[in-house]
């Protein structure tokens, strides 16, 4: 029995080899291409190839984020996105906290409340002169309309998402950039303010005539969002973006045509704070330069050179 079982095993192999004598050797790079399984395989890594798009992103912030953990970073890259977009969101709420706060008020018409925002959501020189300085802060967490709020928050949400993406930069980053921009903005606001003539309306009552001065007041993220907005451009200045979400550009370029736009409108009589927005977007630059020109951007590529 083993006799006849050893003579069919024999004449198996025989069948197999001169089989593939006739085609090809088994160890032949045409027999491996041809495979199904390598044809499968091929046809993963073809179909699975990255858009354009997300290369741009890879070169633009994957690899340099490789490369800072590959050197021996000491920070957590998970830690420290998910406390930064933590504090954004924390920002994002204290500004619709208020904003619900004013609506509320007016809609039905809550003077106890509409008195209390007015001496600690705005900045005038009103509450200053009351001894309110934490005003220069507050104001800035502070809308009224809601076109003004919502570009606001979605300015702060797309620029600190883009910070909280550079490694390091955690909570406390964000937090100290939006506080001390706050300051920065409202004070240059304020100089500004008051190296203009005072404005004066009359106001005919009768026979006499009444000169008053108009209190300006100032409220608003705007300032913390140029800020973040121009820590951003440092960081990535080249990231991909929608001018008026229609025209591509790069941020460098959008960020620079609104600060562009903000010191051509510096003198105008509208009730947009540009000066304010000015501020914000000179403490951005220099907090990148201070605190974060070590993470990348502009400073790294400078050096480079």
């Amino acid at each position: 029995m083993s006799a006849i079982q050893n003579c069919f095993r024999m004449g198996t192999q025989r069948y197999a080899a001169s089989t593939l004598r006739k085609s090809v050797a088994t160890t032949s790079r045409r027999l491996q291409c041809t495979s199904p399984i390598h044809q499968a395989s091929r046809n993963i890594v073809t179909f699975a190839r990255p858009a354009p798009f997300p290369q741009r992103l890879e070169k633009l912030v994957a690899r340099p984020v490789r490369r800072h953990y590959n050197s021996g970073s000491r920070f957590n890259p998970d830690a420290s996105y998910r406390s930064a977009k933590s504090a954004v969101w924390s920002l994002i709420l204290a500004n619709t906290a208020v904003f619900l706060a004013w609506n509320y008020a007016r809609e039905f018409k809550d003077v106890k409340l509409i008195r209390l925002l007015n001496a600690n959501a705005l900045l005038n020189e009103a509450n200053l002169a009351a001894g309110r300085y934490y005003t220069i802060i507050t104001c800035a967490f502070s809308h009224k309309d809601l076109g003004h709020f919502a570009f606001n928050m979605f300015a702060l949400w797309t620029f600190g998402g883009m910070i909280a993406f550079i490694p390091g930069v955690g909570a406390a980053h964000i937090y100290a950039l939006a506080f001390s921009s706050a300051i920065a903005s409202s004070t240059g606001w304020l100089l500004h303010t008051r190296s203009k003539e005072p404005t004066i309306v009359e106001k005919k009552l009768g026979r006499f005539t009444q000169r008053t001065r108009v209190i300006d007041s100032a409220l608003g993220a705007s300032g913390v969002v140029m800020a973040t907005a121009a820590t951003a451009t440092c960081l990535m200045p080249m990231a991909p973006m929608l001018i008026m979400a229609i025209v591509p550009a790069p941020l460098f370029v959008s960020t620079g045509l609104f600060a562009g736009i903000d010191l051509y409108l510096l003198d105008a009589r509208d009730k947009i704070g540009h000066s304010a927005h000015l501020g914000g977007f000179v403490f951005g630059i220099a907090y990148y330069l201070l605190m974060l020109r070590r993470r990348g951007g502009i400073w790294q590529m400078m050096k480079r050179r």
